[in-house]
């Protein structure tokens, strides 16, 4: 079975309801020895996501919700920096968001149809 048709509705369900995301994965450090600093290198990608606040049931996945601001995202694998990583940071507004859990949707393991994660700010 094909998940294309699926993962093309996903993309065109998150681009209608949702807005651009801008994700953003820390790669490295760049070491300059003349000035003795170090310089954070990054990589950038543009997705449509939806974000939204977390169910009760976000509980069972990533642990208490008490005392911390959360938002669950669900972000298209197309323009995205392959699949979303535990570390890397979402642009949206409320924060930046840091994403710290990800669960990946690739049933046939061809190509990612949705990507669901938790961030917090």
């Amino acid at each position: 079975m094909s998940y294309v048709a699926i993962t093309a509705n996903a993309l065109a369900l998150l681009s209608r309801k949702g807005a651009d995301a801008t994700v953003t994965r820390r790669t490295g450090e760049v070491y300059n020895p003349i000035t003795q600093t170090a310089t954070a290198t990054s990589s950038t990608g543009v997705t449509p996501a939806v974000a939204l606040p977390p169910g009760k049931s976000a509980e069972y996945e990533v642990g208490s919700l008490v005392g911390r601001t959360v938002l669950e995202f669900w972000l298209s694998s197309a323009g995205a920096l392959g699949e979303v990583q535990p570390g890397d940071e979402i642009t949206w507004p409320g924060g930046p968001w840091k994403v710290f859990w990800v669960q990946t949707y690739n049933p046939d393991g061809a190509g990612t149809i949705v990507t669901k994660a938790y961030a917090e700010s």
